[in-house]
This record gives C-alpha cells, sequence and structure tokens, in this order.
C-alpha cells in the first residue's frame, strides 16, 4: 500500500511538471492599428527623435512609442514591440537626447553612459496649451510633425 502512495505521488508530480512547464500560455491577440510617418526638427529630418503615444482616458492599453530614423521617418510599436497601435486618442511627446556637444551618443552606449542632455525645448516635447493630440482608428502611413526649437 505504501509503493502504491508513493507511485501514485511520483506520477501526480510528473504529470504537473509535464503539463505546467510546457511554456507559458499564449498572449491574446490584440487588433494593432499600422501606424507611420515623419518628424522634422526645423524643417530638418528629426534623426533619433522618440515619439511616445500616450493613451487619452478613454483608449485601451499602455499606447506605443516610435523612434525616428535618419530621414526622420518612424513606425509606430506596441509595448511588446509588435507593429501598430490600438486604436484611438493620443497625446505626444517628443524627446532628443545627445551628447553635450550636440553629437549622436554612440553605438554601444546609453544616454547616462555619455551625459546626455535633451535637445528638444519642453515646449516641443509636452506643450499644455498646444498638445500634440493624434486619434488612429485605421491604418495610416503620414502622420508628419514639424518641430521647431528656440529661434528657429
Amino acid at each position: 500500500m505504501r509503493f502504491s502512495r508513493y507511485v501514485c505521488v511520483v506520477l501526480c508530480c510528473t504529470l504537473v511538471a509535464a503539463f505546467g512547464c510546457s511554456g507559458a500560455p499564449e498572449k491574446p491577440k490584440v487588433a494593432l492599428v499600422p501606424a507611420a510617418g515623419t518628424v522634422n526638427i526645423n524643417g530638418q529630418p528629426g534623426t533619433g527623435v522618440a515619439i511616445n503615444f500616450i493613451p487619452a482616458p478613454e483608449t485601451p492599453g499602455l499606447g506605443g512609442y516610435a523612434v525616428a530614423d535618419e530621414t526622420g521617418r518612424f513606425q509606430v510599436k506596441y509595448n511588446d514591440h509588435s507593429s501598430g497601435i490600438l486604436a484611438g486618442t493620443y497625446h505626444l511627446t517628443f524627446s532628443k537626447m545627445a551628447q553635450p556637444d550636440g553629437s549622436p551618443i554612440p553605438p554601444g552606449k546609453d544616454a547616462a553612459d555619455v551625459g546626455a542632455v535633451e535637445q528638444l525645448p519642453t515646449l516641443a516635447m509636452v506643450n499644455p496649451s498646444k498638445p500634440y493630440v493624434v486619434s488612429i482608428d485605421q491604418p495610416v502611413d503620414s502622420l508628419s510633425f514639424d518641430l521647431k526649437t528656440k529661434g528657429k
């Protein structure tokens, strides 16, 4: 009797381990809307500008982000790095970090390593009197933002 109880416990533990360790459950699929565009600073491509898409209170999800390439082009990514964003309304913030002399952060380094500073004025990043707001409810490839720095 004692042996059969031992076999039963071992068998149950084996089954739990086999089924419980088969990997994380597949994350639910969400319908993401493709969104892309361009960002310029003083009429020039906004290379390296980071854009945060912060959901308005009525918009589900955690928002998204994008980083402009050397031509100022960007593609919005969801928080899990998938292309696209949930349909909704978003408040945008912009940021461009560079070394104190204005040169780009070297590959393999991060902003803290090189004492990077913000290159955009506060009003270009967040302007409460004229916030950057977009509504995305269908695929869009033509989002366009023209940022200005002081004195330009």
